[in-house]
């Protein structure tokens, strides 16, 4: 790669614009770098791929509002603790908090780009994206850094689309925080029994060690097992949330092809009225055309 100078800059203006300006911005951009002699940040700035309106979006709702990335990062934080404390309704509150942030961020990244009425599976991509921010440092690093190529798609299990989601690879990601902490409040099972005054003794405390230990084995499994329940509520509550979304736009689509329908239908028989009155007329004319051509006709006999 080229030294970051020129490239450095060239991306920091190119997925900042506007997206149909890209392609002629980035030709300008490679002209001017081997102008100035750099050929390899040339090179690589011709090689700058153009954003997805989904990834366009995200991006410059992260450079025109900054507090976006902070608002992404602080609820990722919230969801972290939350899944450690494995609170049941603090878990529920939480999934309704990200439901609410991510409609939030969507809503804010459409109108940054002014677009007000988005398709549903664009939509859904750039929720998507904010969705994987929350749950994985690395992309929401990306995320701040505005330079994503791409959506991510996550289906509250993984990514079906993750590797060079960015043009600027993160130094420092942090920590991961898709990971289940349910282990982190297991308690280690007690030590080995102090030295047994008889056989007798020792075989009991023996018997209560692992009876404890059975006991931590099922508390830990009934945790994962609750855990993993409400994280599959919340991610269906989000996929039924986005089809009836998807329902509702298809449905307003119907109901204006529809009435588009109905307004042509009259408009055909407006038009057919029209057409068969000025046929009429136009019988009436051609009548009165051959009725003057006679009467012309006779007139002229007369005369002679």
């Amino acid at each position: 790669m080229s030294p970051p100078s020129l490239l450095a800059a060239a991306i920091d203006e190119l997925y900042g614009i506007d997206a149909a300006d890209f392609m002629a911005r980035r030709k300008a951009l490679a002209v001017a770098a081997r102008a100035a002699g750099d050929k390899d940040a040339a090179r690589d700035i011709t090689a700058l791929r153009k954003p997805t309106k989904s990834a366009y979006a995200v991006n410059r709702l992260i450079r025109a509002d900054p507090a976006a990335g902070v608002e992404l990062s602080g609820l990722a934080d919230e969801l972290r603790r939350g899944e450690r404390s494995v609170d049941a309704n603090l878990l529920r509150r939480l999934a309704d908090r990200r439901r609410e942030v991510v409609n939030g961020l969507t809503d804010r990244a459409f109108i940054t780009i002014d677009e007000p009425n988005p398709t549903a599976g664009l939509r859904e991509e750039v929720a998507d994206t904010f969705r994987a921010g929350l749950v994985d440092a690395d992309v929401a690093a990306q995320i701040r850094q505005g330079c994503l190529l791409r959506s991510v798609e996550w289906d509250g299990f993984g990514f079906s689309s993750r590797p060079g989601l960015s043009v600027v690879r993160p130094e420092d990601p942090g920590p991961s925080v898709s990971g289940s902490p349910v282990e982190e409040l297991v308690e280690p099972a007690a030590g080995p029994a102090g030295a047994a005054e008889s056989a007798g003794s020792a075989g009991a405390a023996a018997e209560d060690q692992a009876r404890r230990r059975e006991a931590d084995r099922r508390e830990a499994e009934e945790l994962r097992r609750r855990l993993a329940q409400l994280q599959a509520i919340a991610a269906a509550e989000e996929v039924l949330e986005a089809a009836e979304t998807n329902l509702a736009d298809a449905a307003r689509v119907v109901a204006d092809n529809r009435h588009e329908v109905a307004e042509l239908k009259e408009q055909l028989r407006d038009a057919q009225e029209s057409l068969t009155l000025a046929e009429r007329e136009a019988g009436t004319a051609e009548a009165a055309h051959r009725a003057a051509v006679r009467a012309l006709e006779r007139a002229r006999i007369s005369e002679v």
